[in-house]
């Protein structure tokens, strides 16, 4: 008896250390978002260095979101074996065009960062162009997180 209670404790132990081994992580968003600061071009790094905080803090505000808009766990993922390819060469470069070769439900399913991504990079280019100061911190934090999502290994 005492051998399989032991053996059940050590199989939880050692799932558990797997699950906080192989996550992401708030952790790891919000050193990708500060780490990324430091490496913008010189003539924006001061405006993002001095809202470091605020981008830092917000980088994990997507995950958060998941909770309640049901639409947002397919936006920081993508499964490309579901496409049945095999490198991201052969996904359509427009969003509208993956739509039409593999139909918005598939994308849906299987996820769409890359796409959200550039999407996200058209707001904040807008944002930029209208010098919307809270529009542009809002955006840099979420998209630092797609960027960060889209980069997980494995």
């Amino acid at each position: 008896m005492k051998k399989n209670k032991i053996k059940y404790l050590q199989l939880f132990t050692g799932l558990l250390i797997i699950s906080i081994f192989s996550s992401w992580g708030f952790l790891a968003h919000k050193t990708i978002t500060q780490l990324a600061i430091y490496q913008l071009p010189p003539e924006i790094q001061p405006f993002f260095f001095k809202n470091m905080d605020y981008l830092v803090h917000n980088s994990i505000r997507p995950d958060r979101r998941r909770n309640a808009d049901t639409t947002e766990a397919t936006k920081h993922f993508i499964d490309l074996e579901a496409f049945e390819i095999k490198s991201t060469d052969k996904m359509p470069i427009e969003f509208i065009a993956a739509i039409q070769k593999y139909g918005r439900d598939s994308l849906l399913k299987y996820g769409y960062v890359p796409y959200y991504i550039i999407i996200m990079k058209n707001k904040l280019t807008e944002a930029f162009k209208s010098k919307n100061k809270d529009q542009i911190l809002y955006l840099a934090a979420d998209i630092s997180h797609y960027i960060s999502d889209a980069n997980v290994p494995l």
